[in-house]
Formats: structure tokens, C-alpha cells, sequence
């Protein structure tokens, strides 16, 4: 119903004399409003937040109620950040339940309080999935305050222990700590180190010394052992070996120190080494037996090298 305002005259001045009483009561109406300000009593966009009543405390008081408000009219944009409380979202239908998305991309539950269940993702979606009862080889506990996962003994494969760039052997540090002890070199050995982590260690290393048999000077190699003060490689010993076949003697022979002859017993060779190389002097080029006559042959110097053999350990 729409807003009627009706206005009669105070006085009738059709008949009887006019009078002071009667003027005024001709100058005050009678106005009476009924029916209700509807919507096309207001002009569009003239209800301002102003004209609402509000009540910064009294709930009740307030004008806007949950009946004013359409279904689906609140948007995302009409939310404050952080606005929405645990409290103000729905209730789950049970324990156990996470909110995840759907295939649409709606929120669903998931049932997650399955005993002993682990949750993975798929590449599509996320799922409460058990373990493997079948495999006996890895168990699930849970205590409610931690779980525990547990590989049965002797099922740790080396093809699952991490790979080096290296060949080596898998030791105890110190510590009890496993670690790798790897090496490119050839003909080092795992030692031990008291309380300290096995090591690989250069046993019976070569050394080139010199490609000739020289006499009369020092000729000297690099031994490459990485030395902790005087404690120098051990071990040293020394040969010539053949280069250029001579005396029954084929490319690759050796002939070791021990077994050389001297014309002279007061020629003597010397050997040392220290932090960085091996040092040998000839002093004296020694006689050879042939293998095929065991006649006395001395040694041609440029058909043999000299060749050291030194020991970390």
C-alpha cells in the first residue's frame, strides 16, 4: 500500500460570520497520512548507510538482520582476511575428517583417522592408504604421541645404499657413524686407525724413478704419499727393469737390488726417501748372470729404468 496524505480545511466559511475564533481554526488543517512509504516513494540510491539504524554493542538493535540478506549474496570480495573462525565452519561429518579438494575442485572430506594409515598424494589427489600388509619387511607403530617405521634386519639391499663416484668399502667413522672410504687409485688397502675411521692406504706403490740407468748422479720420483711430518713411506725398496731385451733378459724383466754383482765391493748405491720423492744413486752399474748361460754380463744403463716400490702402511 502506498503513502496517502489527506488535508481537510480547518473551517467552513460557507455559511455563519466570520470570526476570530473562526480564522484561526481556517488557518490550521487537518492532515492525515496513511498507508506505508513503499518503493516508489524512494528515490533510487536515496537509503544511505546513515539512515540504518546500528548499535555498536546491542545485537538487537541493529536494522540489517539474517532475513535482509539473499541467499548467496555474501562474495569473497565482502569478507575481511582472517575474518573466518574454525568456529564458523560447518561442522566435519565425524573425527578424522581433512577438508580436501574434489575433482571439481570443491572442498570434500577425506576419512584420515584409519589406524596406521599414511597419506600420499597420487599426482591427482590426495588418499589415506595402508601399508603393504602382505610385505613383512617394513612395519607401522603408532603410540599417539609418535610413529615408528621399522625395516625388518637384513633387508637393506646395496643397491639401495647411496652410490660414489669411486670404488671404496663402506666403514665406522670415530663416531660409530657409517661412511664411504673411496678411492680412484689401484693398489691401496683398508687399515685400520685405532679410534679413528679406517683409511685406504698406498701398499706396495710404483714409483718411476728414471727411464735409464744412470750413474754417478741422484735421479729422483715423486712418491705422492701425502706425508705427516718424518712419517715417510716405508718399505723401500728398488729394480731395474728391462726395457730393451738383452743378456736372455725379455722387455718387463726385473731385477731386483738384492741380486746385482759388482766388480768392486766398495761400490755401493744409496736410497733414501723423504716427504716428496724417493732419491737413488748408482754408483756403480751392476754384472748380471745370463739366463740362458750364466755368464757374468754387465747392464746396458739405456735398455733398463729404475723403478721404486714404496709402502704407506
Amino acid at each position: 500500500m502506498s503513502l496517502t496524505v489527506t488535508v481537510q480545511k480547518g473551517h467552513d466559511f460557507s455559511s455563519g460570520n466570520i470570526t476570530r475564533a473562526a480564522l484561526n481554526a481556517g488557518a490550521t488543517p487537518t492532515i492525515a497520512v496513511t498507508g506505508s512509504v513503499g518503493t516508489s516513494e524512494l528515490a533510487a540510491d536515496s537509503v544511505t548507510a546513515t539512515e540504518l539504524k546500528d548499535d555498536a554493542s546491542t545485537d538487537s538493535n541493529r536494522a540489517v538482520t539474517t532475513n535482509h540478506i539473499r541467499d548467496l549474496a555474501v562474495t569473497e570480495g565482502k569478507l575481511a582476511n582472517d575474518a573466518v573462525a574454525l568456529t564458523k565452519i560447518k561442522a566435519l561429518t565425524g573425527q578424522g575428517k581433512l577438508i580436501v579438494g574434489g575433482s571439481g575442485g570443491d572442498p570434500e572430506e577425506l576419512d584420515a583417522k584409519t589406524s596406521n594409515n599414511l597419506l600420499i598424494g597420487n599426482g591427482t589427489t590426495l588418499l589415506s592408504l595402508p601399508l603393504d600388509t602382505s610385505n613383512s619387511d617394513i612395519s607401522v607403530a603408532q603410540d599417539g604421541t609418535d610413529i615408528a617405521i621399522t625395516i625388518s634386519n637384513d633387508k637393506v639391499t646395496v643397491d639401495k645404499i647411496a652410490h660414489q663416484s669411486n670404488p671404496g668399502v663402506l666403514a665406522y667413522g670415530a663416531s660409530g657413524v657409517p661412511e664411504a672410504v673411496t678411492t680412484s687409485n689401484s693398489g691401496q688397502v683398508l687399515i685400520t686407525q685405532g679410534s679413528s675411521a679406517p683409511a685406504l692406504k698406498w701398499h706396495h706403490k710404483v714409483v718411476p724413478v728414471s727411464s735409464t740407468a744412470v750413474i754417478d748422479t741422484w735421479l729422483t720420483g715423486a712418491h705422492g704419499i701425502t706425508c705427516t711430518g718424518t712419517n715417510y713411506p716405508h718399505l723401500v725398496c728398488w729394480y731395474f727393469e728391462c726395457t730393451t731385451a738383452e743378456h736372455g733378459y725379455a722387455i718387463g724383466d726385473r731385477l731386483y737390488a738384492t741380486n746385482q754383482e759388482y766388480r768392486d765391493s766398495a761400490h755401493i748405491n744409496t736410497v733414501y726417501v723423504d716427504g716428496t720423492n724417493v732419491g737413488i744413486n748408482l754408483n756403480l752399474l751392476p754384472y748380471l748372470r745370463e739366463k740362458t748361460n750364466n755368464t757374468n754380463q754387465e747392464i746396458t744403463a739405456a735398455n733398463w729404468k729404475v723403478v721404486a716400490i714404496v709402502s704407506e702402511i
